[in-house]
């Protein structure tokens, strides 16, 4: 550091001596080659100082100095008085300001806290756990919550799976989870069978119905209903679906319904006949052709069968049937 100063003081003697000699001496030769040898020397010397003298965040290093010894060369005097107020500026007027130090807020109160693990688990995975005997108590209830909290047949069936297991912890859960989903639908429908007979539009009375069936679909298709009570929910829905065509007029979910229905049931006719018609009716191809597809298999038709995905070809990208339409395609 003190070298440093003592070359920008030296810059500076140079810059004045190089100032003081014309006047001194006059504009002869030897003066001006002298001045211009001292102003030469003068802002070498800066370009060696002001760079170290400058806080560690602005030094640039040669690049640097290069600057200084351009702007003090070619503006004499001026250029001098300009570094070194640039110096004064950075060094003594502009200091760093220093970070508080880093410090942790606490918990927020939605946050997910200690104790409480979110459960994130697949199909597969809740499937391995359920059916490994040698799995431990908290997995098999950790693979019952996935599946606890997600509709459908997949989950049913993995929750119909946990029934069995040689637990009563895990059966009671399993169990009082089917409990809920078989409340969830008999509350609804109760209130749906309420607002039925409080209702005396047609209109609305056929918006009720198509409801009322659909509830009842929902016990056959995320299999909540045992053997002896299936017939009686198809029933249901079945009666409660051609009771808004009467009244409402035809739809093409209504159609669709139907035509599940009729499928789940066994009867292949009626149910090709309502899967049609919900297709006349607008219902989308990507949606009606795998169930026209299930049926004509079921009825050996395979040559129909090629011929239906021949005609929808596009079903190929499709996730699911996508690999069916391929193989039958390209048969």
């Amino acid at each position: 550091m003190m070298a440093r100063l003592a070359t920008f003081f030296f810059a500076v003697l140079c810059e004045s001596g190089a100032v003081m000699v014309p006047l001194l001496k006059g504009e002869t030769p030897s003066a001006i080659a002298a001045s211009l040898l001292l102003h030469l020397i003068g802002c070498l010397a800066l370009a060696a100082a002001i760079p170290g003298l400058l806080p560690a965040d602005h030094m640039g290093g040669r690049k640097q100095g290069i600057l200084v010894f351009s702007f003090t060369f070619f503006i004499p005097v001026f250029g001098l008085l300009g570094m070194i107020a640039i110096m004064v500026h950075f060094r003594f007027r502009r200091k760093k300001g220093w970070r508080p130090e880093f410090y942790s807020i606490p918990q927020l109160p939605f946050s997910e806290v200690d104790g409480v693990k979110l459960v994130r688990m697949g199909e597969g995975g809740a499937w391995s756990r359920l059916r490994t005997e040698s799995a431990s108590r908290t997995a098999k209830l950790e693979a019952l919550m996935a599946a606890g909290a997600v509709p459908g047949q997949n989950a049913s069936r993995l929750l119909r799976l946990a029934t069995g297991d040689s637990d009563d912890e895990i059966r009671l859960v399993a169990f009082n989870f089917f409990d809920r989903r078989e409340k969830t639908i008999n509350s609804s429908i109760n209130s749906l069978l309420s607002a039925l007979k409080e209702s005396g539009d047609d209109r609305e009375k056929g918006d009720i119905c198509a409801k009322l069936a659909f509830a009842y679909w929902e016990f056959v298709y995320n299999e909540l209903a045992r053997a002896e009570l299936m017939a009686f929910y198809l029933d249901q829905a079945l009666s409660f679906a051609c009771r808004a065509e009467e009244l409402s007029g035809e739809t093409h979910p209504i159609s669709m319904l139907k035509g599940r229905i009729y499928l789940r049931s066994g009867h292949m006719d009626e149910a090709e006949r309502a899967i049609e018609r919900a297709m006349e009716l607008g219902a989308p191809a990507d949606k009606a052709v795998p169930f026209r597809a299930e049926i004509m298999y079921l009825k050996r038709d395979f040559n129909a069968l090629k011929g239906l995905f021949d005609g929808h070809a596009y079903l190929r990208h499709k996730p699911g049937i996508g690999a069916v339409v391929s193989f039958w395609t390209e048969a």
